[in-house]
């Protein structure tokens, strides 16, 4: 059966047809062979910026099981982590669609070949390209990450300009106290939809009539365990029916997500950890929208053990040029 129709122009997903009515609560079939996997939603001509991850928060090094088993403020794992053989890994994809346009497949396909046979790290789905896509593109990674070669005990999707603390992290999630049923961890937010058609993140009142959305993740960086990943592969046909068509809609992929979460009880945690790259502060674990020159500093300074942790001083830069367009704009500088 053709799975996550609707998308602009775009295949379906394929798979076999989910039997049964929705089950909430899907227990993993295998055990998982990663603690995390890590889906970096990327455009295609993004190579730099791949590049880029692939040399700092996502290098060989930081994937290394020795690095992976650093505790904070220890060299080593402690005696009881190697012996319960609790050890955390990460697996790191790029997920990335189908030409948008000929120009784009004429430039872009065959150096994307190339880069996944040097990499092995690039996980194509059948969805054109697009912005408006973007909840299909996702769907189709988690289908991948379910089905077929990736089972992990939690799955993060994250944009290509998110920096990511992956020891901090997955020293987080294997603790035996980190929930891992029915979990949805990030930043969590709420607020009334935007109904002008000229923004990215538009949906229209016939599809949407409520002025206020269910609580949602934001979608630069989330965390979701593996029994809500299962439920949302095995239950596509009872859920891309909800999906609101591209005409009424910006993205709205990470609102969909707080929907489907809210509907089965999914627990969702707000982690102040994970944070916009402007407010950064010394604990945060994800930052969202980091400028590309930005990405080398801060691997340097954790490498270094700085206490300031993803927060440089070219960041705190980043963030006073912003805020200070914002009030110029807005007029607060105006004489």
């Amino acid at each position: 059966r053709a799975r996550w129709r609707g998308g602009v122009r775009s295949r379906a997903c394929s798979a076999t047809e989910p039997q049964g009515q929705p089950q909430p609560r899907v227990d993993t079939v295998e055990p998982p062979s990663h603690t995390l996997v890590v889906l970096v939603v990327s455009a295609r001509p993004h190579f730099s910026q791949r590049e880029l991850i692939r040399q700092t928060w996502a290098s060989k090094e930081v994937l290394s099981a020795e690095i992976n088993l650093r505790m904070p403020n220890a060299s080593s794992p402690p005696r009881s982590l190697r012996e319960t053989q609790a050890y955390p890994s990460a697996k790191v994809l790029f997920v990335v669609g189908r030409p948008a346009t000929t120009l784009d497949n004429n430039e872009n396909s065959a150096r994307l070949a190339e880069e996944h046979e040097v990499y092995g790290d690039i996980v194509q789905v059948p969805v054109v390209d697009v912005y408006a896509n973007l909840i299909y593109k996702v769907l189709c990674a988690i289908d991948a990450t379910v089905e077929e070669h990736w089972p992990a005990a939690f799955i993060m999707k994250v944009d290509d300009d998110t920096y990511v603390d992956l020891p901090m992290l997955l020293h987080d999630l294997v603790n035996p106290r980190h929930p891992r049923r029915l979990h949805l961890q990030g930043q969590i937010w709420t607020g009334s939809p935007i109904r002008n058609r000229n923004h990215k993140n538009w949906v229209s009142k016939a599809y949407y009539p409520i002025d206020t959305y269910l609580p949602y993740p934001h979608g630069a960086h989330y965390i979701i365990s593996s029994d809500f990943a299962t439920f949302i592969h095995e239950n596509e046909r009872f859920l891309a029916p909800s999906i609101i068509p591209a005409s009424h809609r910006g993205n709205l992929e990470d609102v969909k997500m707080g929907v489907w979460a809210f509907s089965i009880g999914v627990n969702m945690v707000h982690d102040v950890r994970f944070v916009e790259s402007i407010n950064c502060h010394s604990s945060a674990v994800s930052l969202s929208d980091v400028p590309a020159k930005a990405f080398r500093g801060i691997y340097r300074a954790l490498r270094n053990g700085s206490n300031s942790g993803l927060c440089t001083n070219e960041l705190h830069a980043h963030a006073v040029g912003f805020f200070l367009r914002r009030t110029e704009k807005d007029g607060y500088l105006q004489q």
